[in-house]
């Protein structure tokens, strides 16, 4: 691919903002909407291993982790390795606790759907609530969920070069 002159590129334009409550003015129907939209493959594979580092003194902290990704996209564990040793787990060894599971995707929107409909938030350590609007802040699905919404709203408003129709033109 060519490189654009200047004059030829769009206007891109970066804007940082702190939504107030964005989490719980998230509407849920449409972020539902948004959710179907983005689990469009078919079966999922889930893969947990252990991650060992050294912890103070002669001692070891092993932390278990999940990847999930479309089965036709997962990579084999090295490469997986490999690419979270460069990115996020330095100073680590990675253990492939070889149990993959495979979730069909009628399951994995099931899930997602149940954690955004039935959010249940704990306070204090003692008492829990049912979070009653938006979704709750702090949960590993968060930031991913509430930034799928604004996505969509930001698609559905028009907003120029969110679609790769540029990208296709040039």
């Amino acid at each position: 691919t060519a490189i654009l002159p200047p004059e030829q590129r769009p206007r891109l334009y970066v804007v940082a903002a702190d939504i107030s409550r964005a989490f719980d003015t998230v509407d849920r129907a449409k972020l539902l909407e948004a959710v179907e939209a983005a689990l469009c493959e078919g079966d999922y594979l889930e893969v947990r291993f252990a991650s060992v580092k050294p912890h103070t003194g002669a001692s070891v902290r092993c932390a278990w982790a999940n990847e999930s990704a479309p089965v036709a996209n997962y990579p084999q564990f090295a490469d997986l390795a490999t690419r979270m040793a460069a990115t996020k787990l330095w100073h680590a060894v990675l253990t492939d606790q070889v149990r993959y599971t495979i979730n069909e995707r009628a399951v994995v929107r099931s899930m997602v759907r149940e954690h955004i409909s039935d959010g249940v938030v704990c306070v204090g350590g003692a008492r829990f609530y049912r979070h009653a609007a938006g979704i709750a802040q702090g949960s590993k699905l968060s930031s991913l969920l509430c930034s799928l919404h604004y996505g969509a709203m930001e698609r559905a408003a028009g907003v120029p070069g969110l679609d790769a129709s540029w990208a296709r033109a040039h």
